[in-house]
């Protein structure tokens, strides 16, 4: 009889692996905290440090202003000064330089630390240089941004990465280039990624998830490299491999068979109450059509977040245990204060109408109806500081998305009967619930070989809708053949409905 292999050995290296990761994302949101203080050369130091690029190889410019950069770099290229926004550039910085010799040695010693006393060398095509550019206050699209980035490589046979903090954010703009050729006649520079708008005080976690897939030590495990080209290999795999719209359609697909079968919903009544054997209005197709509508509906409002137009602090965990009485992961709470209320009371009305509803204590209440006021007061332990931050800049959206479906109809009218296909009803009768797990769970196994009709997805990985639209960074414009930016970007909201 042969002995079942232990699995404890690979559970520990896991959990060894789990740790590392975790303090590495604990290293990168301290480093991005520095911006606040330090200054932008130490700050930006201290990032790509937690990130493990570190190199000795330095050329301080001292001035650290534009007019000293174009007179170090500049003399003798075709720069132009309009095109790159160098008025714009309030402090620009050599940071360092990262060889071919040190990728080698980092290799050989597995210890990812690159520590050479070597000064920056112009001829070493081998290499990658790293720039920190402060600017002038502004908003800087990503095209902008694409151009410097463009303009500043044309100087240097090696690739240059750029750190632009502009205000409370700071980018990273990497470029594709082919190596070992300078040619101003030919377009060696190829696309421009950009990790955009990094809010160093209160990082998205997408952006911590991302800064951590591309730092040394990460890269070296997944692909093993022993030189410089083998480095900058694994920059261009890792960053072809930010399919973010293939890996979203996974997720939201398990999401969705998850709230499908989960077996605490409970859906508005109009849906319960149909017939399972109606082929035309059947239970399952209303179902899925309410949970497509939520994910719409919550995916518009992510973009909306990402233009800074709904307060970030309404879909955080925490939000959830200091607002709600019961934010137990089977209650219903989270969906019907806080969501119903977002979507029908606040961005689906005029931004002076809103309030909470009256209540009438006799028979015919005025409000009665009404579906573009606040609910549920009773289910929050904080009331005030829910309504501040639903009036907080959040603007109205005259588009349909956020109508309530609800038609009540006037309560003499006792042979129509109301349609409640949102539910967004204070009436005792009403039993809406969408668990909280399916917002906030952390990742975990279900079963949904059921839904899916295959067997490997017995122990499919699900997580809460908030918890996967949290580890996504969202943009509002769409990528281009020169540029990208590591981020969903709105046709994506017309893919998911489909």
């Amino acid at each position: 009889m042969t002995k079942k292999k232990s699995s404890k050995p690979q559970s520990s290296a896991r959990t060894i692996q789990f740790e590392a990761d975790l303090q590495g994302k604990q290293a990168i949101v301290s480093a991005l905290a520095r911006f606040a203080n330090a200054t932008n050369y130490d700050a930006a130091i201290a990032l790509f440090d937690s990130l493990g690029y570190r190199s000795k190889k330095r050329l301080p410019l001292k001035p650290n202003s534009a007019k000293n950069f174009t007179a170090t770099f500049a003399i003798g290229h075709d720069f132009n000064a309009d095109k790159a926004q160098l008025a714009a550039w309030k402090t620009v910085d050599f940071l360092f330089q990262l060889s071919d010799e040190e990728v080698r040695e980092s290799a050989t010693a597995q210890a990812m630390l690159f520590e050479s006393g070597q000064q920056f060398d112009g001829r070493i095509a081998e290499s990658y240089i790293f720039f920190a550019i402060e600017l002038q206050p502004g908003n800087y699209s990503r095209t902008q941004l694409s151009i410097i980035t463009r303009s500043v490589n044309r100087l240097f046979p090696m690739p240059v990465m750029l750190l632009f903090r502009n205000g409370d954010t700071i980018s990273i703009a990497i470029i594709k280039r082919r190596l070992h050729k300078r040619d101003s006649t030919t377009d060696v520079l190829e696309k421009v990624t950009l990790i955009k708008d990094i809010a160093f005080a209160d990082p998205l976690r997408a952006h911590i998830e991302i800064l951590n897939d591309l730092s040394l030590p990460r890269l070296y495990e997944e692909y093993r490299f022993h030189n410089f080209v083998g480095l900058h290999d694994a920059w261009a795999k890792k960053l072809d491999s930010y399919d973010l719209n293939k890996q979203f359609y996974r997720e939201i697909s398990a999401w969705y068979a998850w709230a499908l079968s989960h077996t605490g919903v409970i859906m508005p009544r109009e849906i319960e109450s149909i017939k399972t054997n109606d082929p035309i209005e059947s239970r399952e197709k209303q179902r899925s059509i309410f949970f497509i509508r939520l994910l719409t509906r919550l995916i518009f409002c992510w973009f909306l977040q990402e233009k800074r137009l709904i307060p970030r602090e309404l879909f955080r965990p925490q939000m959830a245990r200091e607002f709600l009485k019961d934010d137990a992961p089977q209650s219903g709470t989270f969906y019907k204060a806080i969501l119903q209320n977002l979507f029908f009371a606040t961005l689906n009305q005029e931004q002076d109408k809103r309030g909470w509803r009256g209540k009438s204590k006799t028979y015919g209440d005025g409000n009665r109806g009404v579906t573009n006021l606040w609910r549920y007061k009773n289910l929050l332990k904080k009331p005030d500081e829910l309504e501040s931050l639903l009036r907080e800049r959040i603007p109205f959206v005259n588009g349909g998305l956020f109508d309530c479906l609800d038609d009540v109809r006037e309560p003499k009218s006792k042979t129509i009967p109301d349609k409640r296909l949102d539910d967004f009803s204070e009436e005792l009768k009403n039993e809406l619930c969408l668990p909280n797990e399916l917002f906030f769970a952390q990742e975990h196994t279900e079963n949904l070989s059921g839904w899916f009709h295959e067997s490997k997805y017995e122990k499919a990985k699900v997580r809460g809708l908030i918890e996967i639209l949290s580890r996504y960074k969202f943009t509002v414009e769409e990528n281009t053949p020169l540029e990208e930016e590591i981020a969903l970007d709105p046709e994506l909201l017309g893919k998911v409905f489909e």
